[in-house]
């Protein structure tokens, strides 16, 4: 890149707001994208977005935030998926990510409805790949940090998951399955932060990927009335059981594989049974740790006061197999009954 080309690039992070067309944010996209794979770890251009990386972490959100929320017509949504997973590659991304991930998350999830057989669909269907891609990317890139950006990322389509919202539950609990399904089918061990310095035998890494909250909330989506939203819950949760194991790789690699292998045997409609999602269920409680079985407890018992689309007797089933065994601290009580 000529020094004319980078003191404009330079110039375009500093001011978004001066972007007005399409082909100028596409250009800018593919300048920092061109910089990050092709320019040398500590080179100049290396450093220049390094140094901007606030700057430039702003520059992207501003790009979603100005992206038309009623519609999709243009690939700047996908453009940035790519950048950002880039970025992560080449370590040019700030720790804390949150705000930029809420950002994609919101200017996809949010679309309207998108027809199946439109004009449109195809390039949903390859924005969509892009922030699947984007997410592995983020996880992989992370190293031995990978479990934390993992549960992070769950964190972040909470909100999602939860919301009232039928097209952005749906998008959401789908996009938590797919991310489940990558990386509870690949051998990871290495991504494990504590394999340096204990006996990969007793790593319970795993097991913290795996949120009472989520589990809660995608148990509940089992028995939504939407199908896509329950098929999509439904391997959320099976794929995700093979995180709360604690084996040698190869036995959890094998153990993966079955799970990836039972689940394409299974997968139908015949899973979204009552005992079946309660099976499911039953399947995590023994590895909740106690603040997690109550953020279950919270979860169900707000469903039992206003159930809307979810199962209530299997709001009351989560229950009735929690609160038995869960100790609750002093003011917990209290606190459980305003919720």
């Amino acid at each position: 890149m000529d020094p004319i080309s980078l003191s404009r690039l330079t110039m375009s992070i500093w001011h978004p707001p001066a972007w007005q067309q399409e082909d100028q944010k596409l250009k800018f996209l593919d300048a920092v994208c061109t910089i990050c794979t092709t320019s040398s770890k500590h080179s100049f251009l290396w450093g220049t977005l390094l140094l901007l990386k606030p700057e430039l972490a702003e520059s992207l959100e501003v790009l979603l935030q100005e992206e038309p929320v009623d519609r999709l017509d243009t690939t700047v949504r996908q453009q940035v998926m790519l950048t950002i997973a880039a970025m992560s590659r080449a370590e040019l991304l700030l720790e804390d990510k949150n705000s930029l991930l809420e950002a994609c998350f919101c200017s996809i999830f949010q679309l309207p409805p998108q027809d199946s057989q439109g004009p449109g669909a195809w390039l949903y269907d390859k924005t969509l790949s892009a922030m699947d891609s984007m997410l592995q990317v983020l996880v992989c890139s992370a190293r031995t940090l990978g479990i934390r950006e993992l549960k992070n990322i769950f964190k972040l389509l909470l909100p999602f998951i939860s919301s009232e919202v039928a097209v952005v539950q749906e998008r959401a609990v789908a996009c938590t399955a797919r991310l489940a399904r990558c990386f509870s089918t690949k051998p990871l061990p290495q991504l494990c932060s504590c394999s340096v310095r204990v006996p990969k035998l007793q790593c319970q890494c795993w097991k913290t990927v795996v949120m009472g909250k989520l589990v809660g909330h995608l148990t509940l989506c089992c028995t939504h009335k939407d199908t896509g939203t329950c098929l999509a819950a439904a391997e959320a949760l099976f794929m995700m059981h093979p995180f709360t194991l604690s084996r040698y790789p190869c036995l959890l690699k094998r153990r993966q594989q079955q799970h990836q292998q039972s689940w394409e045997q299974t997968h139908s409609l015949k899973m979204l049974r009552t005992s079946d999602t309660r099976h499911m269920f039953s399947m995590f409680t023994k590895h909740l740790q106690p603040s997690e079985r109550t953020d279950i407890i919270l979860v169900a018992i707000k469903t039992l006061a206003n159930p809307g689309v979810y199962s209530v007797s299997t709001a009351a089933h989560m229950l009735d197999i929690l609160v038995p065994d869960t100790s609750f601290r002093t003011g917990q009580v209290s606190g459980l009954w305003w919720h």
